[in-house]
């Protein structure tokens, strides 16, 4: 059988137009059900403990608290995994632009910011859990402040992220 003549001088042609039909679909697919992963501006590394609760994986906002032994002030990163809810939490705020990436939003003046950011993200989505990823050399006093705030807004779920003990 020569399939090389058959392919290169004729005979009857391949219709490629379901193939293609193929590929389009699986693009969409894939573009559909992707889920991008929330990433975090500041890089912690959270303390030790033996829970085995794993991190939400949809539905969350995350708070995360810098260091605070460094030369700079604690930094507090917001974001949440679901692009409507960002857009509604930081309406109307100066972060209203850095909202519609995925990296967080860097609060500048997280004691007074960071209140009414997470009661609008609760008013989004109230199902939604809060997750606080803390720095194990962040001081306990902005770690309980951010508790505290956490505690007012009232979400239901709350957890904390930590590194498994080994």
């Amino acid at each position: 059988m020569n399939f090389f003549g058959f392919f290169m001088h004729g005979g009857d042609e391949i219709d490629l137009a379901p193939l293609v039909d193929i590929a389009f679909l699986l693009l969409t697919f894939f573009m559909m059900t992707t889920v991008f992963r929330a990433t975090d501006k500041i890089q912690v590394e959270t303390p030790q403990s033996n829970s085995a609760a794993k991190e939400p994986t949809k539905r969350y906002v995350i708070v995360t608290v810098s260091d605070s032994t460094d030369k700079h002030d604690t930094q507090v990163v917001v974001n949440m995994d679901e692009y409507k809810v960002r857009v509604i939490a930081f309406q109307g705020t100066p972060y209203e632009r850095e909202a519609t990436g995925t990296d967080g939003v860097l609060l500048k003046d997280w004691r007074k910011e960071l209140y009414e950011i997470l009661l609008r993200a609760r008013q989004a989505d109230p199902g939604q859990t809060i997750v606080l990823k803390a720095d194990k050399n962040a001081k306990f006093s902005v770690v309980n402040e951010v508790m505290i705030k956490m505690k007012e807004v009232k979400f239901d779920q709350v957890q904390m992220i930590t590194k498994m003990e080994q």
